[in-house]
C-alpha cells in the first residue's frame, strides 16, 4: 500500500522542464466592471495597461508561450477567465489588479495566493460534508488515496504560488515597503489547477499611488519586475 501510494505520488509531481512554458496573464475587471475608480482613474485600465506590457516581456520571449485574456476594455467573467487558462494548458496563472481602501492613506502592494481554512474551520466543514454524505446515496465519499493525492497536489499548487509571490516581493520597487503575502478566497485562485498569484500593485484610492500607476513608466517598470521574478521562479 505504502509502494503504491509512493508511485503514484511519484507520478503527479512533476519533472523539471526547459520546454515552453505557459503563461496566462489576467487583467483584472474590464467592461462594466471598471473595478475600483478614483479621480476618473479605473482599475481596469490600470490593470489591462500593466498585463500588456507584461504580455508583450513574455511573448518575446522564446521560453514562454503567453495568453493575455483580454486585449481590449471587455466584460470577462471569472468562470471565463479560468476555463480560457485551463484551455490554454497554463503552467501559471497571474492576475493583475490594483486596489483601494476608505482610508486614502493605506497604500502599497500585495500579493495573493489561495487561502486555506483554518484547522478548527477545516474540521467543522469535513464533518459537515461527511454528514451529508451519510444522508445522500448519490454522493460518494472519496477513497483515502484520493484523497491524499487531492491534498498533495492543492499542497504543492499552493507552495509554488507562495515561491512565485516571494520571487515578486523580492523584485518589488524597495520604497513600497508594505510589501504582503497573503492568502484570499479570490475564485480565480482557487479554481485554477496550476499555481497562481493575484497581484495588487498599489491603491488607486492613495493619491501618491494613484498618480504613479497612471504613468507609463512606472506601468512598464512593474511589468518587468513581475517579469523578473517569473524568470526567477521557473530557474
Amino acid at each position: 500500500m505504502r509502494g503504491f501510494l509512493l508511485l503514484l505520488i511519484f507520478l503527479i509531481l512533476p519533472f523539471p522542464s526547459w520546454a515552453t512554458y505557459r503563461i496566462a496573464v489576467d487583467p483584472g475587471h474590464g467592461g462594466d466592471d471598471k473595478g475600483a475608480v478614483y479621480q476618473g482613474i479605473k482599475e481596469a485600465d490600470v490593470a489591462l495597461e500593466i498585463s500588456r506590457k507584461l504580455y508583450q516581456l513574455l511573448k518575446k520571449d522564446p521560453q514562454y508561450q503567453t495568453l493575455l485574456l483580454r486585449h481590449g476594455d471587455k466584460d470577462l467573467s471569472l468562470e471565463e477567465r479560468v476555463k480560457m487558462a485551463k484551455a490554454f494548458k497554463s503552467d501559471l496563472f497571474i492576475s493583475i489588479h490594483a486596489n483601494a481602501h476608505q482610508d486614502a492613506r493605506a497604500k502599497g502592494s500585495e500579493f495573493y495566493i489561495q487561502n486555506q481554512l483554518p484547522m478548527d474551520e477545516e474540521k467543522l466543514f469535513l464533518a459537515h460534508q461527511e454528514h451529508q454524505l451519510d444522508k445522500s446515496d448519490q454522493n460518494k465519499k472519496l477513497g483515502d488515496i484520493e484523497s491524499i493525492l487531492s491534498d498533495i497536489k492543492k499542497g504543492q499548487r499552493i507552495l509554488k504560488s507562495y515561491e512565485l509571490s516571494r520571487h515578486l516581493r523580492k523584485n518589488w520597487p524597495r520604497q513600497k515597503k508594505s510589501q504582503m503575502i497573503r492568502q484570499g478566497p479570490f475564485f480565480v485562485l482557487s479554481q485554477n489547477e496550476v499555481p497562481a498569484v493575484l497581484v495588487e500593485v498599489g491603491y488607486l484610492s492613495n493619491a501618491q499611488e494613484r498618480e504613479q500607476l497612471t504613468q507609463p513608466s512606472v506601468q512598464k517598470d512593474l511589468a518587468h519586475r513581475i517579469y523578473k521574478a517569473i524568470k526567477a521562479y521557473r530557474q
